[in-house]
């Protein structure tokens, strides 16, 4: 620091002090030092958060689902060749939204689906759509999907949708890809069954696995089979937004074989999501029902 002398008026001295460059060079290193440390500082607690606050995301989202299908898969309602219960395992024609689990049943809800419906007999349906090329799926990719469908669509008129009931003895199929109420019950398409809602995304995995009352395997398959299980085994695999986003960017394109296993999916993809998704898995009891 340097010192100057000089004169404010008469018989009035002052000083004044200046910085050398080295001084000030100095000075604005530290302060940049300082303010790197703090913005590490920062970040790296706004990663935390960010992380903690995905996974919290990630358990809050498991809770709902497993919470709201344990309770409507313990009030279904189940009669042998008059009201059907179906679980359809992963295609063998690996084809694209189709490929994947469902699960169909008819549970009595304390809520119906409108306020129109006179009964609480409900037809509930559970799929899961892959992320894919199909544009009709893109916007519902990764969302775990719920169906509820009532007997009413307003106060005058019925749900023709609504068609379970002694559905052998109308000669209906129990599933149809694009099937509609007049040939069909809990189809793949909105043929016999009401639209869609979105329970919670960045869902990789929905799967059941049903066992009777010996504790063996009962597959799901295609097939035109209302074989309702002693005990089902719901499997959900999730991701975080952030992870869901990083998955879909490095490859995560395609859809699940009969072997669920994610096809075109690339290797990068698949051990990124290998490595960040979460499982959850939760038995439910269902005993007889017929």
């Amino acid at each position: 620091m340097q010192e100057k002398y000089g004169k404010a008026g008469p018989g009035i001295l002052y000083t004044v002090y200046h910085f050398t460059i080295v001084e000030v060079t100095v000075a604005m290193l530290v302060l940049a030092v300082l303010l790197t440390i703090i913005m590490q500082f920062f970040s790296s607690a706004q990663k935390g958060w960010s992380s903690t606050s995905g996974k919290a995301t990630i358990f809050e989202n498991a809770r709902v689902a497993l919470g709201m299908l344990n309770r409507q898969i313990q009030g279904i309602y189940y009669k042998n060749n008059v009201v059907p219960f179906y679980h359809k395992g992963s295609d063998y024609d690996n084809e694209n939204k189709y490929s994947n689990d469902m699960i169909c049943f008819v549970a009595y809800l304390n809520e119906p689906p409108n306020d129109y419906c006179t009964s609480n007999a409900c037809e509930v349906q559970y799929q899961l759509y892959y992320n894919t090329d199909d544009d009709t799926v893109q916007d519902t990719a990764g969302w775990l999907l719920m169906s509820i469908t009532g007997n009413k669509v307003s106060t005058s008129e019925d749900n023709d949708s609504w068609n379970f009931y002694d559905y052998a003895a109308n000669n209906l199929e129990i599933y149809k890809k694009d099937g509609s109420y007049e040939n069909a019950v809990f189809t793949g398409s909105t043929g016999s069954r009401n639209c869609y809602y979105k329970l919670i995304p960045y869902v990789t995995e929905f799967s059941c696995k049903g066992y009777n009352s010996g504790g063996s395997i009962i597959s799901g398959d295609e097939s035109d089979s209302s074989v309702i299980p002693s005990s089902l085994e719901i499997t959900l695999k999730l991701l975080s937004r952030n992870d869901w986003n990083k998955w879909i960017s490095l490859g995560a394109n395609g859809n699940k074989n009969n072997n669920s296993v994610i096809t075109n999916e690339t290797s990068t993809a698949e051990n990124f999501r290998n490595k960040k998704e979460h499982t959850f898995r939760r038995t439910i009891y269902i005993g007889k029902r017929d």
